[in-house]
């Protein structure tokens, strides 16, 4: 990825500007499947941030929720139905909401929503490695997440607190993190000056809110039960409910490599 941070090294010089808000645009590099290395993904992933919060969330997702929000807009309807330029489903539908010290992960599964809050509490080992990722010096720290060991290279060259998903607690801007096992791998490519979107007003309306186990415990119900993703939505599956069982334990079998583990 020889472009890398190059956009970042061009727009660096606006960042000392009041603006609105920043998006930090992370390549998201990810094997799904932990038994067959030819199961490698990419993803475009933004993280939005707006004084002291912030939205994490695949562009995928963006895109789909900006149009659910907008359907009569012209240049988005347009796009939306094109097959080309429409936005594909997102592996992963969740929006990580970050104000303060608190964090909400929002989830869609299938036709409903779900949040649980969390604070995360990263315990970072420093080191004196460095390394220039783009036109910026990094240093090296480590940490244990969700049932992985982690390496992260972060900067202070940029003047921004920033990390993908929920990786805080680093004086600086992560431009680089990667679990032990090569399966999840977050790169920083480019800086963005935006205003707050729309999509974003729609993260805070009432949810089903449970607790982060309750929430792993519903979602794996969820996958094992077709007919409970439709539940209230007047859709009945009938016969089509073992088939649909069928398929959904074989996409299990293949997509057995989540970024949180425990």
């Amino acid at each position: 990825m020889k472009y890398l941070l190059f956009i970042i090294f061009l727009l660096f010089p606006f960042l000392s500007k009041a603006q609105t808000g920043y998006r930090l645009i992370y390549n998201l590099k990810y094997q799904i499947d932990s038994t067959n290395v030819n199961s490698v993904s990419d993803e475009i992933y933004y993280l939005d941030m707006f004084g002291n919060e912030s939205y994490f969330l695949s562009q995928n997702q963006f895109l789909k929720d900006s149009f659910l929000l907008n359907p009569n807009e012209k240049d988005m309807l347009d796009a939306f139905l094109n097959l080309k330029t429409r936005p594909k489903s997102s592996k992963f539908s969740y929006t990580i909401h970050t104000k303060n010290e608190l964090t909400k992960h929002y989830e869609k599964i299938t036709l409903q929503s779900f949040a649980y809050e969390e604070e995360i509490d990263l315990d970072w080992k420093l080191s004196d490695d460095t390394l220039t990722i783009g036109n910026y010096l990094c240093q090296r720290a480590t940490t244990r997440f969700a049932g992985r060991n982690y390496e992260a290279w972060y900067t202070t060259k940029i003047p921004l607190t920033a990390y993908p998903y929920k990786f805080s607690g680093l004086l600086g801007t992560i431009m680089r993190i990667v679990d032990a096992k090569n399966h999840y791998q977050f790169d920083l490519m480019e800086i963005q000056n935006i205003d707050k979107s729309t999509v974003f007003n729609s993260v805070d309306e009432p949810q089903n809110k449970i607790s982060k186990k309750e929430f792993w415990k519903m979602k794996k119900k969820f996958w094992e039960n077709p007919e409970l993703r439709f539940a209230g939505s007047g859709i009945v599956l009938g016969g089509n409910n073992e088939r649909m069982k069928k398929n959904m334990a074989a996409r299990r079998k293949r997509e057995n490599n989540p970024i949180e583990l425990e």
